[in-house]
């Protein structure tokens, strides 16, 4: 009986006007098939490949550009009758500048569209190059650096990135932008000595001024345009999102995000102050301290470029898989104050060379981590924003490090420089190892 009523129950049941039919299949819906090429970039959609190729290929043309003319930038100043307290004066007139159109070329991200901003920096650098270029006089230099006010051609490409990518990917995906710019900076550090002996100082400049310009039409033509985020003010002068970011306006009572970001900002700020001491004066220790021509010091330029793309494809990734993006930052932190104690006791060149190893990992680490922690963060509406005020950060550090640097090696000498960056790095490791960022 019981084999019976088993068999019956494994027959098909039968309607009156025939047997029940199957339920249709449904399909679950089909979900973009990323690339390689956009998996290796951390897109998470198969249609942002195209926007994120773009922007790499103008981080690319960006630094090469840019260090084209960066090794010759201190013969230059010289060959026009600056001295280095001049030099000094003109690293720092280009901070300021860049501080005041960080947070406005970051807003402009939000309002009109990465492609617009990246648009707008890229002419901005052309003009800069151009001017550089042209220039016959010291008072001439200053002027070159006024368009660099809205040069922000990486900031762009940074939001374009983070909109891109997963959280979970961002920090890789913007190593890979590093990647990208670390490409660029080898290339063009070790072009622009070259070529500066062969058609000179101001002709390098010019060289960089038309390789930027051609990114704008192309640009133009080929990035898909890309409406701003909803609910964002239609306004590039907002002062009331930098200060809702911050928590300043009372809005964002019994939220963590702004103690989350006050608390990134203030490593980036410790961080980024030694090594923006060390990058200040980096080429005129190269130059007086180690007697280094332009084309020697495109070299070495290259080779800490080369350092950086090969920390940003290889370890930076892995790291934060490992030890979570504060873990990394406590890291490179330790790890850069190490490398400047060493960098204190350097005699040769070969001695900077061993020495900018262990500092480029902290440097590449450091950088694309706190990035990613931006921009997870803040609301996808702000960020372009965020990043915006990220780079102000090292703007603020650019305008206040040449000055800071100067006065050491004037009063004290290079080894007592060197320390004090690894004081600020050490003093970096403890707040990162205090903070309670999420990874």
């Amino acid at each position: 009986m019981a084999d019976s009523e088993r068999t019956r129950s494994l027959r098909p049941r039968v309607r009156p006007d025939g047997p029940e039919p199957p339920a249709p299949f449904v399909a679950p819906p089909a979900e973009p098939v990323v690339s390689s090429t956009g998996k290796f970039f951390g897109v998470r959609t198969a249609d942002a490949v195209f926007p994120m190729l773009i922007a790499h290929g103008n981080i690319f043309v960006y630094a090469l550009a840019f260090w084209l003319q960066q090794p010759v930038l201190p013969f230059l100043s010289k060959q026009l009758g600056a001295d280095a307290a001049t030099y000094g004066a003109l690293q720092s007139v280009f901070a300021a500048i860049q501080l005041l159109g960080g947070p406005l070329v970051g807003r402009l991200c939000d309002v009109a569209g990465v492609r617009a901003a990246l648009v707008v920096s890229q002419s901005a650098s052309a003009a800069s190059y151009l001017a550089l270029a042209l220039a016959g006089s010291v008072p001439m230099l200053l002027v070159s650096k006024l368009p660099s006010l809205l040069m922000h051609a990486m900031m762009a490409a940074q939001a374009t990135i983070a909109g891109l990518s997963s959280e979970s990917d961002r920090a890789r995906a913007l190593g890979r932008l590093s990647l990208t710019y670390g490409l660029g900076m080898v290339l063009g550090s070790s072009l622009g000595g070259l070529l500066s002996r062969s058609i000179g100082y101001a002709n390098v400049a010019l060289v960089s001024a038309v390789l930027t310009a051609l990114t704008v039409p192309v640009t133009m033509a080929a990035m898909p345009p890309v409406v701003r985020s909803a609910g964002s003010p239609a306004s590039v002068l907002s002062l009331g999102v930098f200060l809702r970011l911050f928590g300043f306006d009372g809005s964002a009572a019994g939220s963590d995000s702004p103690r989350r970001l006050r608390s990134v900002f203030f490593f980036a700020t410790v961080m980024g102050s030694g090594l923006a001491m060390q990058q200040a004066t980096f080429s005129l220790v190269a130059m007086e301290r180690f007697g280094l021509e332009a084309s020697q010091l495109g070299f070495v330029m290259s080779f800490v470029a080369a350092l950086g793309v090969t920390f940003n494809m290889a370890l930076v990734g892995p790291l934060v898989r490992t030890f979570g993006e504060r873990g990394t930052c406590v890291l490179a932190a330790a790890l850069a104050a190490a490398a400047f104690c060493a960098y204190s006791l350097t005699t040769s060149i070969q001695g900077v060379l061993a020495v900018m190893v262990p500092m480029s990992l902290a440097t590449s680490s450091m950088y694309s981590v706190v990035t990613s922690a931006v921009s997870k963060t803040v609301p996808a509406a702000d960020l372009g924003s965020a990043i915006g005020l990220r780079h102000g950060v090292s703007s603020v550090l650019g305008v206040a490090a040449p000055s800071i640097a100067g006065i050491i090696m004037t009063r004290s000498g290079f080894p007592t420089l060197a320390l004090s960056c690894a004081a600020t790095s050490a003093l970096a490791a403890v707040v990162a190892l205090n903070s309670r960022w999420a990874d």
